[in-house]
């Protein structure tokens, strides 16, 4: 392993839509949340949707953004946890808004 003094830079997006329609984001969200409550009591598994990673130290140019993802026998803070949510959160409510939108100017979400 060759060892640099450079800071790595990790972006935080792919650049890539969370979905192809507001169709499959939502049922990706239903999914996520029934993973979530099926595994909510157990703190060695994590739920995450569309969460970019990073599974090569030091290699920013290696990155997946899996749909749907859960993480086993890692110990996770509650701090995290609540993190990762809100950003689903926010996420979630950005697209609402954006179909909402769409909707307001006689535009089809399921068909962008």
């Amino acid at each position: 392993m060759q060892v640099t003094n450079e800071q790595i830079i990790y972006p935080s997006s792919d650049g890539q839509p969370i979905a192809d329609s507001t169709t499959q984001f939502d049922l990706m969200v239903k999914i996520q949340e029934g993973c979530e409550s099926l595994f909510k009591k157990d703190p060695n598994v994590f739920v995450a949707a569309d969460l970019l990673w990073y599974p090569v130290e030091g290699r920013n140019d290696i990155f997946q953004a899996p749909d749907l993802e859960l993480v086993e026998q890692i110990e996770l803070n509650r701090q995290r946890r609540q993190q990762a949510a809100q950003r689903a959160e926010q996420e979630s409510q950005r697209a609402e808004r954006l179909a909402a939108k769409l909707r307001e100017l006689n535009i089809d979400p399921d068909r962008i």
